[in-house]
């Protein structure tokens, strides 16, 4: 069948499209493509790329910063240049993008139509229409849906080699979790268990497991490669310097703001920010962030555990208040607030309810459906693994291991945006289990009936 003949006989691909294209025409006419830092930062280390070769995300016309060496892996900026090489417009980038986010939802989709048959279209639209931030995460100059489709990529490959029992399919997968971390730095810490689940595909497929699962060993080379040149260029082994950003400012400061209040955090945060600048030499100043940060955390290490689960249940909640913010209310200085993560750390459901009362009544509407939406898609998720873990493939297990890991990961910072790397998977997780859930409904109404 023609591409365009694919296209005539999908409705929901029509449907991709049209919203999409909504979404581009809306930017192109905004010009709105550099709202958040990290655009910035990825657009100057890809100039930087192109013009010196070097691979810095900061100006490099001022004083070097080293952290700007390593904040952000290198492989989103070299997809900006190589798709901005032959038009400077930045549109051009984010049909790219489009397409890529249509590719991922497809993707998945037929995965589980394969598995479980035909979706239930009216949830699969519903859901879709307000799944907003995957439509404004495609217009920006931002790795998530870079990252998601990099994802699929890797799920779709990863059952070919349970499919074909192919070698050089394991090998492509190797080369995948590689691309990955070298987009974001949060998937250098999936070498470890991509060892793992190394061993169980090749123990499921190959009739040696212990020697091809030695391919794992391919992404933790090139960490420590990587890490090697960070440290020649910072005196830092790091693999990010965002690292230690994360940590004292997300993960420590969100902590104390629940648990003692802002007073307190902006107090320990400040004390540990004044320290370091007498700090000369850059390895040691992070060196000591990290460890006067980890040091405040590990005193309180049981409270701070069950802190970040619950950041990680954020993860699937949260509807996304900056994102629509920042991409249909730029010019607004409401932009700057601090929004829905730090109300709730700061004083619970109560903070959030006053702080939504001060927003615009639109994105007040828009923002109660998606979280009722996105309630129901969890339970739908939850309800899934309920009925389905013993009878699932394998494939849909790594699927769960990629949702889960960057739940976890995420923890006290999890916002709509840390979610669109796994969305397509976790959509469909939940639109299943919605439809599951709606069928033994009606079969036990039928039957009381």
């Amino acid at each position: 069948m023609s591409l365009f003949n694919y296209f005539k006989r999908n409705a929901f691909l029509k449907f991709l499209v049209f919203i999409h294209l909504i979404f581009i025409i809306y930017q192109i006419v905004n010009d709105n493509y550099l709202t958040m830092l990290d655009s910035l930062e990825y657009l100057e280390l890809s100039k930087n790329i192109g013009h010196y070769f070097e691979f810095y995300c900061g100006d490099l016309s001022k004083n070097i910063d080293y952290g700007y060496y390593t904040r952000r892996p290198p492989l989103y900026s070299i997809f900006l240049l190589v798709t901005s090489l032959f038009f400077t417009s930045k549109a051009t980038i984010i049909i790219v993008q489009s397409l890529l986010s249509i590719s991922s939802i497809l993707v998945t989709k037929n995965f589980f139509e394969d598995q479980f048959g035909q979706i239930n279209k009216i949830i699969l639209y519903l859901f879709t229409i307000f799944s907003l931030s995957q439509f404004i995460y495609a217009n920006m100059l931002m790795s998530e849906i870079f990252v998601q489709f990099l994802i699929v990529l890797t799920i779709y490959v990863a059952n070919l080699i349970l499919k074909y029992k192919s070698t050089k399919h394991l090998l492509i997968y190797q080369s995948l979790i590689t691309l990955l971390l070298l987009t974001k730095p949060v998937f250098y810490l999936l070498v470890i268990p991509n060892i793992i689940i190394t061993f169980i595909f090749c123990k499921r497929v190959f009739l040696k497991p212990t020697l091809t699962s030695l391919t794992s060993i391919i992404p933790i080379v090139i960490v420590l490669l990587y890490c090697h040149w960070n440290f020649e260029r910072t005196g830092s082994y790091d693999f990010s310097s965002i690292q230690h950003v994360n940590l004292k400012d997300y993960n420590l400061k969100y902590f104390h703001l629940n648990k003692y209040g802002e007073e307190y955090a902006n107090k320990v945060n400040h004390d540990i920010t004044v320290k370091s600048r007498e700090i000369s030499g850059y390895p040691k100043k992070i060196e000591f962030i990290k460890t006067q940060s980890i040091d405040h955390l590990s005193k309180e290490l049981i409270p701070y555990i069950f802190f970040h689960l619950r950041g990680s249940i954020k993860f699937f909640i949260d509807p996304g208040r900056y994102d629509l913010f920042m991409f249909f209310y730029p010019n607004s200085n409401k932009i700057s607030e601090v929004g829905f993560l730090s109300h709730f750390n700061k004083d619970g459901f109560l903070g959030v309810f006053k702080f939504l009362k001060t927003q615009p009544t639109p994105l007040i509407i828009s923002l109660v459906i998606i979280l009722i939406l996105n309630i129901v898609k969890f339970l739908g998720f939850i309800w899934f693994w309920l009925k389905n873990a013993k009878n699932v493939n394998l494939i849909f297990y790594v699927m769960l291991f990629f949702i889960l890991f960057l739940a976890g990961i995420s923890g006290p910072v999890s916002a709509a945006r840390f979610t669109i790397p796994i969305y397509p998977l976790y959509f469909f997780f939940a639109i299943y289990g919605i439809n599951s859930f709606i069928k033994i409904s009606n079969l036990t109404v039928s039957k009381h009936l």
